[in-house]
């Protein structure tokens, strides 16, 4: 069997021993078409030698991508720079970005193209990649192929062109009135306002330019002859740990889709959140606020995956104390998980987010039930309601 190194070998033979031959052969045979025949096979003989003696790893490649932050179902436009030092014309010119796996759905990579009758030292080529999977995906190099019209030469070079692309989940934009009713925990009051709670007041004070008639306190007003506004105490918002299941469920994608848009929501509102998964396998990220807390969740959100079978929610958080409120987002109630869960309602209360895809899940169902039992607020969503951009087109 022949091996890889030789073949180019044994083409530079056998092509020298065609121009060999057809030399010999005109010089012999003579006459104007054994010349013509000898004058037509060498300029393209010529051509291979000088393709082979090319320096195509002197080639300069460069990817460029537009955004810095890309999220799942996104349309990703990469421009691909080819720069070379030679003027010698390459009669065709092959392009292919070695594209990540699970870029590639259908096992087809978008990115190869063809340019004919290269003579500039550079060029530009764009690609689009389009409805992106979450995750972090490595682009480890770009394969550049040329060779002669007739294919008897094919010269082939891969550079080395390593970019890590971070893909955030997608996620949905949930105002205010709509995430309001998740927060109501049975007879607790609700963890998220909108407004400060202004029903207790701490003292009086002088008015100042600004304040409404609905602050004025007209006793204290007419007791010192001038006017005086009510100070309310503020309560701070719960903190709140969001926990995700990481069992492999069909309707995975959504549950991380919806801790984007809940985390995010939340987070926009000034209320301290944090995120972890179930397994401990995934990093924790500690309760913050602002965006730089929204990044560090989104992170973990795209690096994120399925972990088997089994429930094996992380002890980790017990004893955070009573001002924090642990969200579970879980696709299966099961009485294992119920029993797991049960241990941290000394800590803090426990709201459970079932997400079903099939309305009226029995299953799901008793699960809820037997959670409000236990003293777990348990609260129904639907799939269908955060599916990404990328299994809508699928």
């Amino acid at each position: 069997m022949m091996k890889k190194w030789e073949l180019p070998y044994l083409k530079v033979c056998l092509l020298l021993s065609l121009v060999i031959l057809s030399f010999v052969f005109a010089m012999f045979q003579g006459g104007f078409v054994s010349w013509f025949l000898f004058a037509s096979f060498f300029p393209f003989a010529l051509y291979i030698f000088m393709l082979m003696l090319y320096p195509f790893k002197k080639m300069k490649v460069h990817r460029t991508f537009h955004q810095r932050e890309y999220h799942s179902g996104d349309e990703i436009l990469v421009e691909i720079m080819i720069e070379r030092k030679s003027k010698w014309p390459l009669l065709y010119l092959v392009m292919e970005d070695l594209i990540p796996p699970a870029l590639m759905p259908n096992g087809r990579n978008s990115s190869k193209q063809l340019s004919f009758f290269v003579f500039r030292q550079s060029l530009k080529l764009s690609y689009r990649l389009p409805l992106v999977m979450r995750g972090e995906h490595v682009f480890q190099g770009i394969r550049l192929t040329t060779g002669d019209l007739l294919g008897f030469y094919v010269k082939k070079e891969t550079f080395t062109c390593q970019d890590v692309l971070l893909i955030y989940p997608s996620y949905k934009r949930v105002e205010a009135s709509q995430i309001e009713p998740l927060f109501e925990a049975g007879k607790q009051t609700a963890v998220y306002r909108r407004h400060p709670i202004t029903s207790i007041i701490s003292g009086v004070r002088q008015y100042m330019p600004g304040d409404g008639l609905s602050r004025i306190h007209w006793k204290a007003t007419a007791r010192k002859h001038e006017i005086m506004t009510k100070e309310f105490e503020e309560r701070k918002s719960q903190d709140v740990m969001i926990i995700m299941d990481q069992r492999e469920s069909p309707i995975f994608e959504e549950m991380v889709a919806f801790v984007a848009s809940l985390s995010r929501a939340m987070l926009l509102q000034g209320i301290g959140v944090g995120f972890a998964g179930s397994h401990f396998g995934q990093a924790a990220v500690t309760i913050g606020k602002g965006e730089v807390q929204k990044r560090k969740i989104f992170y973990q959100l795209a690096l994120i995956t399925e972990k088997g079978s089994e429930v094996n929610v992380s002890s980790r958080f017990r004893g955070m104390g009573g001002d924090t409120m642990f969200f579970v987002v879980t696709a299966q109630l099961t009485e294992e998980l119920l029993s797991l869960l049960r241990i941290w309602k000394g800590g803090g209360e426990v709201t459970i987010f079932l997400m079903q895809s099939v309305p009226k899940h029995e299953g799901n169902e008793e699960g809820s039930i037997e959670a409000k039992r236990r003293g777990m607020t348990c609260h129904m969503l639907f799939a269908t309601d955060w599916k990404s951009k990328m299994k809508e087109e699928m």
